[in-house]
């Protein structure tokens, strides 16, 4: 294989020989790198970064679950390693990324409320099997965890 030279793969890069399908990130201010006090790769589509912060320290978790064609199995298996995280956070923990859901209408606003973007109740009713078992998979890891959801 060619050695990796970044100029070939500028306009195409799913074509660069480490390119991965699944992966995670989170962008940080250069500024702030001295308050990185740690960084965990969980797998390739969870990862954290813990900060110190005043008073507690601050983790962001970043999270790309498995759209709905994968198997059932596959995205449990994620929410249990995602799951499996959250006790590892010191402090304050926000977590982001794509959770290949469509929420479009809650009724519990313990975990949601009005700012959710979509189609309202009647689009639940024509969802397709994959997207309502990926919406109850992240409505069920919320509700476990009691955290609320700030966006849709």
């Amino acid at each position: 294989m060619a050695p990796y030279n970044p100029g070939i793969y500028r306009n195409n890069y799913r074509t660069c020989p480490d390119f991965e399908n699944a992966g995670v990130g989170i962008v940080i201010r250069n500024g702030l790198l001295s308050s990185l006090t740690d960084i965990r790769q969980i797998n390739g589509r969870i990862m954290a970064a813990t900060f110190d912060s005043t008073g507690s320290p601050l983790t962001f978790i970043t999270a790309y679950v498995p759209h709905g064609g994968y198997n059932t199995e596959i995205k449990e298996d994620f929410y249990e390693d995602l799951s499996s995280e959250i006790p590892n956070t010191r402090g304050i923990f926000y977590i982001g990324g794509d959770f290949n859901a469509r929420i479009h209408h809650v009724r519990d606003t313990d975990i949601c409320g009005r700012n959710i973007i979509g189609r309202r109740m009647e689009y639940l009713n024509i969802m397709n099997e994959n997207s309502k078992e990926n919406r109850a998979l992240f409505l069920g890891f919320c509700k476990m965890h009691n955290l609320y959801i700030l966006n849709i």
